[in-house]
C-alpha cells in the first residue's frame, strides 16, 4: 500500500468478511484486470457457487451496495474503488496472520519457561510441521477439499485472539457448528490425531495461508484470512 493511501476503513473490512465465495470472486477477477463479461463466463464454469443464480454484474452491484460505492456513479470508478479495497483487504489479513502467528510464537516461549500446571498452554514447537513430520504441500493441496463455509471459518481466524462466539456470531451460525467445523477440518487434512487444539489449529491455519499464497501466485481466486482459540 501506498503511503499516500487511506487504510481499508474497519467498516469495508468487516463487508469483506461477510462477502460470499462468489463475491470475493468477483472482487479478486476484477483485482486482476478482468473485465465483468469475462468474470461472468468464469462464473459459468466455476466449480462451487455460492448461489448459482447472480451473474457477474449483479454480484458487483452488491459488492457496491455493502461497500456504499453507489453513490460514486461511474462503473469505471466503482471498479476501482473495488479493486482498491480488495487489494487493502488483502494486505490486512495477511498482516493479521502474520501478527497472529507471531504472538503464537512469542506466547509459546514463554509458556515454555513457565512451570507446568492445570492450566499451562501446550507449548508450540517453533517449526510445528517438521515436528510433526508433516509436508505443508501436502496440507495446502488439502485445503481444496474443505466446504465453503470450513473455508470461511478458517478465514475468520484472523488476529489470533477469537474464540469459537467470536467466529460464529461473525458467521451468524451457532457455535457448535463452529465446533463442527474444525472438526471436520481436521479429519479432511489427516492431523485429528494430533494432540492438543492449539496445535491442530495453527497446522490448518498455515496450510490455508500456504494454500491461499499458492493461489495467489497461480492467479486462481481464493478467500483470505487468521489463528487460534475456540
Amino acid at each position: 500500500m501506498n503511503s499516500n493511501e487511506k487504510p481499508l476503513s474497519p467498516e469495508h473490512y468487516d463487508a469483506f468478511l461477510g462477502f460470499s465465495e462468489d463475491e470475493l470472486f468477483v472482487a479478486r477477477q476484477l483485482s486482476l484486470g478482468h473485465e465483468i463479461t469475462k468474470i461472468d463466463t468464469q462464473l459459468q464454469v466455476k466449480v462451487r457457487r455460492a448461489s448459482k443464480k447472480e451473474s457477474a454484474r449483479e454480484l458487483f452491484a452488491g459488492i457496491c451496495m455493502k461497500l456504499d460505492l453507489q453513490r460514486l456513479g461511474s462503473e469505471k470508478v466503482m471498479i476501482k474503488a473495488v479493486v482498491s479495497s480488495h487489494l487493502k483487504f488483502g494486505e490486512m489479513c495477511l498482516a493479521n496472520a502474520q501478527s497472529a502467528f507471531t504472538q503464537s510464537t512469542q506466547t509459546a516461549k514463554h509458556n515454555a519457561t513457565q512451570k507446568p500446571g492445570a492450566n499451562a498452554r501446550l507449548e508450540v514447537p517453533d517449526d510445528i510441521i517438521a515436528h510433526y513430520k508433516l509436508d505443508l504441500d501436502a496440507l495446502a493441496a488439502k485445503i481444496d477439499s474443505l466446504t465453503a463455509r470450513q473455508k470461511v471459518t478458517l478465514r475468520h481466524l484472523r488476529t489470533g485472539d477469537e474464540t469459537g462466539k467470536h467466529i460464529a456470531d461473525r458467521m451468524g451460525i451457532q457455535r457448535s457448528a463452529v465446533s463442527g467445523n474444525f472438526n471436520d477440518i481436521y479429519k479432511r487434512l489427516s492431523i485429528h490425531h494430533i494432540g492438543g487444539w492449539k496445535h491442530k489449529r495453527i497446522i490448518a491455519r498455515l496450510a490455508y495461508l500456504y494454500w491461499a499464497e499458492k493461489d495467489d501466485t497461480a492467479g486462481r481466486p481464493h478467500s483470505l484470512e487468521s489463528l487460534d482459540s475456540t
